[in-house]
């Protein structure tokens, strides 16, 4: 709390800036309350995280809301009163990537969390490895994990979701490269319920879904897939 107000006693900004999944700059906004505050979407949401949100942006003004698509626009919509811009993922438009394939390797997008990871999810990732790990036996591909802990703002250790993977699988190898860059030096990359695996998708890299957490509570059916199919492929 004093580093906060230390701050705003030695700014003076005239936008503030920050993702949807907290309202830390709106404490910035009513410390300088002529600055303009916007709100950019960070991924996207399921039908089941409304009531969340909801809670999360009780009694708090934006400026503007830039938001993915129609969609999210008529859900956040309802929860504020603001200028919404569509302009989808803000944030998949930060990596550059090359164009260069291992037809050989398959990336696995880690949904590795080291707190709050749901049950659900780790039964079905454990599952999913498994089944991976067979396949690339069997048909000699290599199996790569695109590890979470190597984005900087997961706030994640590398030492353990490493030895989390271990315990499932001994077959994977991993690097230091992002997931967008994993992605493309891949024949395909296999996603669970990650926002990357859509906005890969979005750059029209090649994606298996695996979208089984619908298959326990329909209000975490992802919203960018119509079929009723567990998993899709583009």
């Amino acid at each position: 709390k004093k580093y906060f107000i230390n701050i705003t006693k030695t700014i003076c900004p005239k936008k503030i800036i920050s993702n949807n999944l907290n309202i830390f700059g709106y404490k910035f906004k009513n410390a300088k309350p002529n600055a303009k505050y916007y709100i950019y979407q960070h991924s996207y949401i399921y039908d089941a995280e409304f009531e969340n949100f909801k809670k999360l942006y009780k009694n708090i003004s934006v400026d503007i809301f830039f938001c993915f698509d129609e969609r999210h626009k008529k859900i956040f919509s309802k929860i504020l009163r603001t200028k919404f811009i569509i302009i989808g993922s803000f944030r998949n438009n930060f990596v550059k990537i090359n164009n260069k394939k291992f037809f050989n390797r398959i990336n696995y997008i880690a949904e590795y969390r080291q707190k709050n990871q749901l049950k659900i999810s780790k039964n079905n990732e454990i599952y999913i490895l498994k089944l991976l790990d067979k396949f690339c036996i069997k048909n000699n591909f290599s199996l790569l994990i695109s590890l979470n802990s190597n984005r900087s703002d997961k706030l994640i250790s590398k030492k353990k979701e490493i030895k989390y993977y271990y315990n499932i699988t001994k077959m994977f190898h991993y690097n230091n490269l992002n997931v967008y860059q994993n992605s493309q030096s891949s024949i395909i990359s296999i996603s669970m319920s990650s926002n990357a695996g859509i906005e890969i998708l979005s750059r029209g890299i090649p994606v298996m879904y695996f979208d089984l957490m619908s298959i326990n509570n329909k209000n975490f059916k992802n919203p960018y897939f119509y079929s009723r199919s567990m998993f899709y492929l583009n």
